[in-house]
């Protein structure tokens, strides 16, 4: 799921917005959801907000749950019995690249190669 939050204006949230950054962030989003078929909790939806609130309001946030999220407040899905972490834009665009982001109990990652450990 993906949903917009920061930047999206709090006086008026009628488009395109004034900030043509936020517009062009907000545009690209919706297209990437939209080819990538990635439930989006537009502005408007009902479900739109900030991602640490509206995850566990919406039920999305499971226990058992591996999620990341570009979002500082993400480690507060831990009191839905879910590992997560709060990650950067950096990373949160290699994430997004990889279409991962949250994982049922039972998935596991496999990489090949010997671990490289101190």
């Amino acid at each position: 799921m993906a949903t917009v939050d920061h930047i999206v204006p709090t006086d008026n949230q009628s488009r395109p917005f004034k900030d043509n950054l936020a517009e062009q962030m907000i545009e690209t989003l919706e297209k990437n959801c939209l080819q990538h078929k990635i439930k989006f909790f537009n502005i408007g939806s009902g479900s739109q907000g900030i991602v640490h609130v509206v995850a566990p309001e919406l039920g999305l946030t499971q226990p058992g749950m591996t999620i990341a999220c570009g979002d500082s407040h993400t480690s507060t899905h831990g009191a839905f019995g879910s590992i997560a972490f709060g990650i950067g834009t950096s990373q949160d665009r290699y994430k997004s690249s990889k279409r991962c982001s949250c994982y049922p109990n039972h998935s596991h990652e496999q990489t090949k190669g010997k671990a490289n450990l101190v």
